[in-house]
């Protein structure tokens, strides 16, 4: 496994090194990722700095060198100096970048707010977002999940239960579905929420419609 990680490895930073030569941003959100796959964000950073370098005035250089501390603050679970000043400088990206008009980019930017402990801008940026409309599913299931997960870390604790409860209300499969699930049986597992009953029966029911949903499709396939 080591051995496919180097060689993985070592093809990123070719591919890197290719790009930078090219002076061409065609191609950068594939190396990027692919050092994201390999947790390999100091490099990433790296790689987004040189392009933006490159390329000062280009709004896709800036949003990627944004991206790319996001995830390295994400990737940093202690909060430090170097944590903190990476959060600032993605703040002033995506503010640069003007994200308004997309959720994902919205909701990184509210994220980096809340690692420098400004929960009050996190929490308009993503009022702002609620009161949209015309949001697809994945959006707004998207933008229940990352609220939920603020407003819990603002110890907002019953505002987080009905955010993370919409979330998974909201009729897509996915991973962020997936976590708000495991938030909420967390969340009454350990005994931590006055309304572990509600959330119970709301699981349970959860619970009984996918079971009736699987039993009538096997139904059908007889």
């Amino acid at each position: 496994m080591d051995g496919e990680k180097e060689k993985a490895q070592e093809e990123a930073n070719k591919l890197a090194e290719e790009l930078i030569a090219s002076g061409c941003l065609d191609g950068l959100n594939n190396v990027l990722h692919l050092m994201y796959r390999l947790n390999e964000y100091d490099k990433a950073i790296d790689v987004a700095k040189t392009m933006l370098d490159l390329f000062p005035r280009s709004t896709r250089a800036k949003k990627n060198l944004a991206i790319s501390l996001y995830r390295k603050v994400i990737f940093l679970k202690e909060k430090t100096e170097e944590r903190t000043a990476m959060a600032t400088r993605a703040i002033a990206l995506y503010e640069e970048v003007n994200t308004q008009h997309f959720v994902k980019g919205c909701c990184n930017l509210a994220t980096m707010y809340v690692k420098v402990d400004n929960f009050d801008a996190a929490n308009n940026i993503y009022e702002n977002l609620l009161g949209q409309e015309h949001l697809c599913d994945a959006d707004k299931q998207l933008l229940y999940t990352e609220y939920g997960h603020c407003l819990y870390k603002c110890n907002r604790i019953s505002e987080a239960v009905d955010m993370y409860i919409k979330a998974v209300q909201v009729p897509v499969v996915s991973d962020n579905r997936d976590r708000c699930i495991k938030n909420l049986v967390s969340l009454v597992r350990d005994g931590r929420h006055n309304r572990g009953d509600e959330i119970w029966a709301f699981l349970l029911d959860l619970l009984c419609v996918s079971c009736r949903h699987n039993g009538r499709k096997l139904l059908l396939k007889k």
